[in-house]
């Protein structure tokens, strides 16, 4: 802190003193670490990581403390924090919740950083993590490359499936929305067989939506407080207020053979009381690609007070047959059309790089470069 940077440790340490930094750190933490005789010592040196054994609990998510020399890492806990982990059911098959990491990263980041004050921005969600593999996969905390922090779940065989920046929250979520049923309303009963329909079989334990009320561009979903479990914020009211954004695509859906992928988030900010949660908020943003829409979602209390946002939820709906064996959505699907000739190719096995009208150049190619036009003249 600056009071600490002014009159502390740091401060003697930049004068030319030498500071105790033995009471800077608990005794649990502290270790002796050997160092190698020769600059040719390839054995490891590193102090062993901190295991949760001494620690009760970290969190229902959050299984232990891996950190070490190497870096900020945070094991999951898998079904043996929380069973009802294997309630979020895609095409039969439990996986990880975007809500569910969305709360790991928060907490990795707290128990990381040393702070409550978080939100994220920026999140990407690159592939799922079969529940039942969970309790293998491991939240990194690694600086983002521009004097911030990101988070990132690497999934039992290292890859990457989620990441996101983690920001001191600017404002806590605030403002007062309407949250009286208008338009169409859909109970329990109707709305989790529409999600099954689409590849979502939720169990009891994610199963929080009591009901919606659907208007243009809208809908109003009043949620239930599950069994706390030892959260806060319980992933199965976030999950809840990202499955009532059904009531949004209610026409696209019927009768096609389609599922719904989380893409990424702009942002997430839970700075209210969660158990003073009852409603959830889902609008559509204008204007965007009806396969390719973006959300906003604010979690409420019962007079519509905001309690949390997930500003700029990206779904994608595509078709069942786009998603890879293991679970993971395609990123593209092919789609080939013929063109006329480009000038630009004059030989056969000749490179062009081809874009649409109006991209930039990538850097890098050397190559000819062949812009197609948008009325699909000969190109130039």
């Amino acid at each position: 802190t600056p009071a600490e940077e002014a009159d502390g440790p740091l401060a003697d340490f930049l004068g030319g003193g030498n500071p105790a930094l033995a009471p800077l750190f608990p005794p649990a933490e502290r270790g002796r670490v050997h160092l190698p005789g020769t600059p040719f010592d390839r054995r490891p040196f590193a102090q062993p990581p901190v295991r949760a054994s001494a620690v009760a609990v970290l969190h229902p998510l959050i299984a232990e403390n891996l950190s070490d020399a190497h870096g900020l890492r945070f094991r999951l806990a898998g079904t043996a924090g929380w069973p009802g982990l294997a309630d979020h059911r895609n095409a039969g098959r439990p996986i990880l919740a975007a809500a569910a990491i969305l709360l790991a990263f928060l907490e990795a980041g707290r128990l990381a950083l040393r702070t409550d004050g978080l939100e994220l921005a920026e999140v990407g969600f690159l592939r799922p993590v079969p529940v039942d593999r969970a309790a293998e996969a491991v939240v990194a905390v690694e600086p983002d490359g521009a004097g911030g922090w990101a988070a990132v779940l690497l999934d039992a065989d290292g890859g990457p499936a989620a990441r996101a920046l983690l920001r001191d929250a600017s404002a806590a979520a605030s403002g007062t929305l309407d949250v009286q049923p208008a338009g169409r309303l859909l109970a329990a009963d109707t709305v989790y067989p529409l999600l099954a329909a689409v590849g979502f079989d939720y169990g009891p334990g994610f199963r929080s939506i009591d009901g919606l009320a659907v208007a243009e561009g809208r809908v109003v979903a009043r949620l239930r407080q599950p069994e706390q479990d030892g959260f806060g914020w319980h992933p199965a009211v976030l999950d809840g207020a990202i499955q009532a954004a059904v009531g949004l695509a209610l026409d696209r859906l019927a009768g096609a053979d389609v599922t719904v992928i989380p893409a990424g988030l702009a942002t997430a900010r839970l700075t209210g009381d969660p158990a003073d949660v009852r409603f959830a908020v889902v609008t559509e943003r204008p204007g965007g690609n009806p396969d390719r829409p973006v959300l906003d979602i604010a979690l409420t209390d019962e007079a519509g007070g905001v309690l949390a946002r997930l500003d700029g939820l990206a779904v994608a709906l595509v078709r069942r047959s786009a998603v890879a064996a293991d679970g993971g959505p395609l990123a593209f699907e092919a789609s080939w059309r013929v063109l006329p000739p480009a000038a630009a190719v004059r030989a056969a096995g000749e490179v062009a790089v081809v874009l649409g009208a109006g991209q930039q150049v990538p850097l890098g190619f050397d190559c000819p470069v062949v812009h197609a036009p948008e009325d699909g003249a000969d190109w130039a």
